[in-house]
């Protein structure tokens, strides 16, 4: 049973990489990487916002997969997802990684895993605490090595809230 549940995840990780939008130029250097999905209209607005810098996307792998960086992070012997990202971002060289996805568990990690950026995360909506990311991290160890350097959040409530599972700079 081990066998076929294996075989099954790898098929269905092949057939997502198969219908995600594929680019085959590496990364171009950046002062400022937006990570999230394919939301163009935040995007634009952060880009305008941020005119005078120079401003890269790193998609989520389910919404567009870089295959030069992909096949790059395929030879690492960690973690491939986590590769892809910190290749990715090391590609790119950015001052600071930006994600208006406020319940990321990956973004958590970058900063981590990456001492030389910073990360800041916008907060998208209203959270509470069942089915939202807090019930999530509430069911993860409390060390999992979650760091952001700043946290656009709704108030010091939540902000206090996410403090209990996030390292951050105060």
């Amino acid at each position: 049973m081990g066998l076929m549940n294996k075989l099954l995840r790898v098929g269905a990780i092949v057939w997502r990489l198969i219908l995600t939008r594929k680019s085959f130029l590496l990364p171009k250097p950046s002062n400022i990487l937006i990570y999230g999905g394919r939301s163009d209209w935040f995007d634009e607005c952060l880009e305008e916002i941020l005119n005078p810098y120079s401003v890269g996307k790193l998609c989520s792998l389910t919404d567009e997969v870089n295959v030069p960086v992909l096949l790059l992070s395929l030879l690492q012997r960690s973690n491939v997802k986590d590769a892809y990202y910190d290749l990715y971002i090391r590609k790119v060289n950015p001052k600071m990684v930006i994600t208006y996805i406020d319940n990321s568990e990956e973004f958590y990690s970058f900063s981590a895993r990456n001492s030389s950026i910073k990360t800041l995360f916008i907060q998208n909506g209203v959270r509470s605490y069942y089915g939202d990311i807090f019930s999530v991290l509430d069911n993860k160890e409390l060390n999992q090595g979650y760091k952001v350097d700043y946290m656009l959040v709704f108030g010091q409530c939540i902000g206090t809230k996410y403090a209990k599972y996030i390292k951050y700079l105060s």
